[in-house]
């Protein structure tokens, strides 16, 4: 093998600019009420899979509700105090639904009633000065309006990404033989009775699903994520909705293809890194400031010297309970499996957790082994 072929495959870019670090905090936080009178759903036992009386698409609709900010259009910060707000969002590559909870402090009554009655769609901005990005984007669960103590008082949103596609995601077509799974999976983004734009493939972008073809013609009925789970599992991939759209992604696609990008954002002191990051299974843990940069799937490079490693845990008897932990990567790369968020405007909380995996092995398919993709 050449000396060339052993280097690691991607390139480290620093996100948030170490040179001259600014940790000014930016937020904004957007609720968009709904521009329809009246929402049909498909019936799960229906099989008319889209029409102008079921479609509805994951799109920003309607006027806004609430628009809160802490910097202006061009990116600087505004000057004064402003409501305290606090999120916890959580994003992920495997597993589960991205969902995010937000609390807002003492809003008027009016404005309560608004959120609670027509809040529909959630949009929340956060980094710092110079990187600021979206870290969630979803749909409006539950709004709910609690006394938090002797003063405050707070209306709490619980929102879930993709939640019409999720939950309504109802399909019903057929595709002939020599289709590819790449053809499948477009067919459903477009003909589920709530469609979704895809995040990967698109038009265009190589994919590991145009290997896969059908040597028989096959019918797709029922939620759209049985036959994503299905099709997942076949290439060894995950499947996720991220801000609104959908990905599917085999562990070993073309760094350059996925949307994600070659480029790894660093994990260092300098950049925001907290403490020291644990080994954990197929992985590590780290923690570090908020980065709207490190989304699922994404690529970490961390150094193994900022690395606690887990030690054999061993038995009265001599037994080694976890014998299976993995090594380190030794290039020090990782792949985000999820991500979760945490800001309070009026405290010190602004902070990202991920947990990452090695570049080895069958991992997608070992990490879903106890659950199914959302």
């Amino acid at each position: 093998m050449a000396d060339s072929d052993k280097q690691p495959t991607y390139e480290i870019t620093n996100n948030v600019t170490s040179q001259l670090p600014c940790w000014t905090r930016l937020w904004s936080l957007k609720v968009y009420e709904h521009n329809n009178d009246a929402i049909n759903f498909p019936d799960a036992s229906s099989s008319q899979s889209s029409s102008d009386e079921t479609k509805f698409t994951e799109v920003q609709a309607g006027d806004t509700v609430l628009n809160l900010s802490n910097y202006d259009a061009s990116g600087n910060l505004i000057s004064g105090d402003s409501l305290r707000v606090y999120f916890e969002v959580k994003r992920y590559a495997i597993g589960q639904p991205n969902i995010a909870t937000i609390k807002i402090y003492n809003l008027t009554a009016e404005m309560e009633k608004k959120l609670i009655m027509e809040g529909y769609r959630v949009i929340l901005n956060a980094g710092y000065l110079g990187k600021v990005g979206d870290i969630f984007d979803g749909f409006v669960i539950m709004c709910s309006r609690t006394r938090e103590n002797g003063t405050d008082y707070t209306v709490t949103i619980e929102a879930m990404d993709g939640y019409y596609f999720l939950k309504y995601g109802y399909c019903n077509f057929s595709v002939q033989k020599g289709a590819t799974a790449r053809d499948v999976v477009k067919n459903i983004a477009n003909q589920a009775g709530s469609p979704i734009e895809l995040g990967f493939p698109k038009d265009g972008q190589a994919s590991e699903l145009d290997k896969q073809k059908y040597t028989r013609g096959q019918s797709v009925h029922g939620l759209a994520g049985n036959t994503l789970d299905d099709i997942a599992k076949a290439q060894n991939a995950t499947w996720f909705v991220d801000n609104g759209k959908l990905y599917i992604l085999k562990y070993g696609e073309s760094v350059s293809d996925m949307p994600m990008g070659k480029q790894a954002v660093v994990l260092s002191p300098d950049t925001g890194l907290i403490g020291n990051p644990t080994q954990i299974e197929y992985g590590i843990n780290a923690k570090t400031l908020l980065n709207p940069t490190i989304v699922p799937f994404c690529f970490v490079y961390l150094d193994p010297e900022y690395v606690t490693q887990t030690l054999p845990d061993i038995g009265s008897n001599g037994e080694v309970s976890n014998a299976q932990v993995y090594q380190l990567d030794p290039h020090g790369l990782y792949r985000v499996t999820s991500c979760k968020f945490t800001g309070d405007t009026r405290s010190n909380d602004w902070f990202a957790e991920i947990n990452a995996i090695i570049q080895s092995g069958s991992t997608p398919q070992m990490l879903t082994a106890t659950g199914t993709a959302n």
